[in-house]
């Protein structure tokens, strides 16, 4: 039965790779934040409307002038350009994640402009709010939030860029 002892164990020549615990924990974060900025996108996919009747309403009422009305068509616009980047980043980072969950690197490929695509959209809606600077100080304040909030919203993706990326190493 010398055949018999010939034949290796296929665990002493592949053994299972096992996923270090960190990366489970961001993929779970992950699958977390993307199921819940999924369901906000769809939500805003469906309110966006509102925007839309709200700048009607001021037209109705003879407008706040030309500079508000171009400021919040251009603010519409950008908005509803924006809930279909984050309908889209959201989607890329739940799939690099997925793949990622299989310790395959090309996730992470997938992921990082899933996290890009998204903040583009928000930085061109905050960049639209400029616009509204010129009708007073509520504009301009408006605008400064507006960036602030990006600033403070562009922290997270760069930490988990930063963190997936400093764990490329355990992914083939």
């Amino acid at each position: 039965m010398e055949e018999n002892e010939e034949i290796l164990d296929i665990n002493e020549v592949n053994p299972e790779v096992k996923r270090p615990a960190f990366i489970t924990v961001l993929c779970i974060l992950t699958f977390v934040g993307t199921g819940i900025g999924l369901l906000g996108a769809l939500w805003s996919l469906f309110t966006i409307g509102q925007v839309q009747n709200t700048y009607e309403a001021f037209d109705s009422f003879g407008g706040l002038g030309n500079e508000f009305s171009d400021g919040m068509e251009d603010f519409y616009r950008w908005s509803k350009i924006s809930v279909y980047l984050n309908l889209l980043g959201n989607a890329m980072c739940l799939t690099g994640a997925l793949i990622m969950w299989n310790l395959k690197k090309v996730g992470f490929f997938i992921y990082v402009p899933g996290q890009i695509i998204p903040l583009i959209g928000s930085f061109m809606v905050i960049s639209s709010m400029s616009n509204f600077a010129g009708i007073g100080p509520a504009g301009g304040m408006m605008a400064n939030f507006g960036m602030l909030g990006f600033v403070i919203g562009a922290l997270f993706p760069t930490a988990f860029i930063i963190m997936y990326g400093v764990n490329l190493k355990h992914m083939k």
